[in-house]
This record gives C-alpha cells, structure tokens and sequence, in this order.
C-alpha cells in the first residue's frame, strides 16, 4: 500500500500538497461559472458587443482546476490506481451532469420563446453561454475527483 507523500511521486517537489481549500475554490469556480449566462443576459450593455463583459469570470475555474493535481493529469503525473479508477469514475458523472445541463438548456431554449422567458438573443449572450459550458464541462471532472479522493490526513 503506497502512502500519499511517501515518495511515490517523482514529481513530487514541484506539485504543491492537496489543499482542503482547492474543492471549496473549485466549487465556487464552478458556481461562477454557471451564473456566468445568467448574469450576462440580465447586462443591459451596449448590443454591438460580441465579447461578454463577464467573461473574465471564467478564469477562477482556470486557476482552481491548476490547483489540483487532477487537472494536471495530462502532464503524465503518476496516479496511483485507486486515484486513476476514481479520475475515471469522476469523468463518467460529469459527462452525466454535463447531458442533464445541455439538455435542460434546450428544453429552457425550446420553450423560452413561447413563454416569454429571459433567452439569449444576441452574440455576447450566446458567447457567454458557450464560455459557461467549456467551463464547466472542463472543471466537473476534477470537482468530482477532489471530493470522491480523501485528503491525506493533516499533520496537526
């Protein structure tokens, strides 16, 4: 049994520690990121705009997912195997999470027009509701992942 911080980790000196406070900044992030076409659609800012004027809003979920070591998983950083099968398992809810937002978006969509409900009507608003789903699509999978691995225990 390998024991987190045991020098199982090559890369080990250059990963800062798991951080209780990661999964609460990944999930505030997250947050932002879904009230991000919200908040836009409400902006009564200049029309010709194409660029949403929240747009910076999605850089929290940036910096959170580089905060973890699960959304640094591309740079080959060894996993052991209960860490890997829960990154997997952390994947398949957020891709179900993910199906179950985009299609409560389009029944919203659908039926916005019909009922007169608050809809994207210009590019901004569209923009803004393209940049909340990259967002959070991107930051679900390691959101799950950081709540599903227990912390090491702290050495108080």
């Amino acid at each position: 049994m390998i024991e987190h911080g045991k020098g199982y980790d090559p890369h080990a000196p250059t990963i800062p520690a798991r951080s209780r406070r990661t999964r609460w900044l990944l999930l505030a992030a997250t947050v932002l990121a879904a009230s991000l076409p919200v908040i836009e659609l409400h902006n009564s800012s200049d029309p010709g705009t194409w660029l949403p004027e929240v747009t910076p809003a999605i850089f929290p979920s940036i910096m959170a997912m580089a905060m973890s070591p699960f959304g640094r998983t591309t740079r080959s950083l060894p996993l052991d195997e209960f860490e890997r099968d829960t990154l997997a398992r952390a994947g398949m809810h957020a891709q179900l999470v993910i199906v179950i937002g985009l299609a409560a978006l389009f029944v919203w969509l659908t039926f916005a027009a019909k009922f007169e409900w608050l809809m994207p009507t210009q590019p901004r608003h569209w923009m803004a509701l393209g940049i909340a789903v990259v967002g959070i699509a991107a930051s679900l999978p390691v959101l799950f992942a950081e709540w599903m691995v227990p912390l090491p225990p702290s050495d108080d």
